[in-house]
């Protein structure tokens, strides 16, 4: 339910809706991301689809379509565990605990070392981590690997990746430990 200028509901309209509606293609959905004007999920079997607005990519199925009114496939046929969406970029983790990401690429948030623009298909984040979970800030996204060690990559303004120095990284970076507060 919402604002669905791009489709982002998924239920095949660019309809505003006041109250839930379906998401087409009846899939029984394991996890959810909504983001800014796409969303992204995966299904029980593993299956990542997309659907909203896709100028930039962030839907991950390569077509170069601007917007899928119902949810399209992720190119790469992976089975994905997590998802993140940012601000016009996505991220996720396979089965394997392999991250990738796609979409918007200007602050470097794919973490694939990339200096491209956009990437319309999942590109894999460098640095041969294996991930357990991640989030997404609007145009930087952190990851936790099994040994519960966190890193970050893209946009660093304000402080936002953890490092205490690092502004911008395409590459992820490790969260500095916190330094005990002394007034």
């Amino acid at each position: 339910w919402g604002v669905n200028d791009y489709g982002q509901l998924g239920d095949g309209s660019t309809t505003n809706q006041r109250y839930p509606v379906l998401v087409a293609g009846g899939h029984a959905w394991a996890v959810i991301a909504p983001g800014n004007e796409h969303t992204c999920g995966i299904t029980t079997d593993g299956v990542g689809l997309c659907w909203g607005r896709d100028d930039s990519g962030q839907l991950g199925n390569g077509t170069g379509q601007q917007s899928s009114l119902v949810p399209d496939t992720i190119a790469g046929g992976r089975a994905w565990t997590e998802m993140a969406t940012g601000d016009l970029t996505t991220c996720g983790i396979t089965d394997a605990g392999d991250a990738y990401c796609w979409g918007y690429n200007t602050d470097y948030q794919t973490g694939s070392g990339s200096t491209a623009s956009t990437e319309e298909t999942p590109v894999l984040v460098v640095g041969g981590h294996t991930w357990q979970t991640l989030g997404a800030g609007r145009r930087h996204f952190c990851a936790v690997t099994p040994d519960h060690v966190a890193y970050c990559w893209g946009r660093g303004a304000g402080g936002a990746l953890g490092t205490g120095w690092v502004t911008t990284s395409a590459e992820p970076v490790r969260v500095a430990e916190p330094t005990p507060y002394e007034p």
